[in-house]
């Protein structure tokens, strides 16, 4: 085990050389041979240790890799057709069962992984050798929006394969979930850093637009580089095509030409620019590792995964007047989230904000906006306590209110 991590390390120092030798992102090719990989460690309730490897390319010039390699396995590189063959097999179709309805997507397999299992043998047995169970799980990355509220979800691969996956955790502020099934499925190539990517990247996009086209491929150009879009108020890290993304699309994954997996499908963000034609959105490869090795990190056999530190106020204020003039304005409780902070500090729909108190310092609001304003300006930690003295049922009360980590599902 230790002479593995030896060689994990010693592979991610030469890829941050590559990184630095690499002068023309369009024409990234994969190497071959040795790739570093990320890895992500965590242990369940069950004595279990989860070893999940994401397939980061080895970034080199086309060139170089002419010289290097055969023909045939360069023009895998560079055969659109080899191209959509090799990494169709990574995108797979979902089906998800709601309460009334079902819905069809896609998503993408970012890694697997082995959990292993020692256990002694009883006192009984003929053998002390220490015995091994191996289990092979697939992680595969989606739309939160998607299999919100899902009853049942249902993995089919190119091969024909079905499966029943399993929920590890969903982050709706990304609109990223993440998924597992017992079997070990291809995992995309990602691309070493999406950051790198430049204006003018061909790329294609697997999905099934309408629901009719299963496994459709459309191709185009990377419009803009990631960057942060306001989507509905929320700034949202996102990669922008002109390839043809609709409806079924949604889920899927964003190649470059040369069939590294640059970013997760979401269609949900077109919506809100639905007047624009050409337009297509996607998460970035390097955020979506980033949130599936939180969500796997964190999860456990009985409880969702979540992003550490990260919180949800879950609440809406607005203005209500005390006399016929207007003079007096109280701040109000409008409505309150299940999962959020103040509902689970018992504040109620309602309620008149009268102060907030933070780390000493006490907060009049005088309007709503106000009020949202001072929220947005502070960022808490897990665990920070506020008191809140506020008017309920003509009867002044303090509440006090603790910051605590938002788990979806929990």
């Amino acid at each position: 085990m230790k002479k593995n991590k030896i060689l994990l390390l010693a592979l991610s120092i030469l890829a941050i050389f590559a990184f630095s030798g690499c002068q023309n992102i369009s024409s990234i090719i994969n190497g071959g041979g040795d790739r570093p990989h990320t890895t992500i460690t965590s242990t369940s309730g069950d004595n279990k240790t989860n070893e999940i490897e994401f397939n980061v390319a080895t970034v080199q010039k086309l060139s170089d890799v002419k010289a290097a390699k055969a023909q045939a396995e360069y023009e895998e590189y560079t055969n659109l057709k080899l191209v959509l063959k090799r990494i169709r097999k990574s995108v797979v179709d979902i089906s998800v069962t709601l309460e009334n309805s079902q819905v069809s997507a896609y998503g993408v397999v970012v890694g697997t992984n082995i959990v292993s299992s020692d256990e002694e043998n009883d006192s009984t047995s003929s053998s002390q050798t220490p015995k091994t169970d191996l289990e092979v799980k697939s992680y595969i990355v989606t739309c939160h929006h998607l299999v919100k509220g899902a009853k049942e979800i249902k993995i089919k691969t190119t091969d024909g394969g079905e499966y029943t996956a399993n929920f590890i955790g969903s982050d709706p502020s990304s609109d990223v979930s993440v998924l597992s099934v017992n079997a070990e499925l291809s995992s995309v190539e990602a691309h070493a850093d999406t950051d790198l990517l430049e204006v003018g990247e061909s790329v294609v996009a697997i999905g099934n637009p309408l629901n009719t086209a299963d496994g459709s491929l459309t191709s185009g150009i990377l419009s803009a580089v990631p960057s942060d879009l306001d989507i509905g108020g929320d700034l949202v890290k996102l990669l922008q095509t002109d390839s043809a993304v609709n409806s079924g699309n949604t889920g899927g994954a964003l190649f470059t030409s040369t069939g590294f997996f640059i970013g997760l499908v979401n269609n949900k963000y077109q919506e809100n620019f639905s007047e624009i034609q050409g337009l297509g959105f996607a998460v970035p490869a390097n955020e979506l590792l980033d949130t599936t090795k939180k969500l796997v990190e964190t999860s456990t056999d009985t409880t969702p995964g979540y992003i550490p530190g990260k919180y949800k106020l879950g609440y809406t204020a607005k203005d209500e007047y005390g006399n016929l003039w207007g003079t007096q304005i109280y701040v109000t409780i409008e409505t309150l989230d299940e999962e959020g902070c103040f509902y689970k500090s018992n504040l109620k729909v309602g309620d008149i904000i009268k102060t907030v108190t933070y780390k000493g310092e006490t907060f009049v609001p005088t309007r709503s906006e106000d009020f949202d304003e001072y929220f947005n300006s502070i960022n808490f930690e897990i665990g920070d306590e506020l008191t809140f003295a506020v008017t309920r049922d003509k009867t002044s009360i303090t509440v006090p209110v603790t910051i605590r980590q938002y788990i979806y599902g929990a």
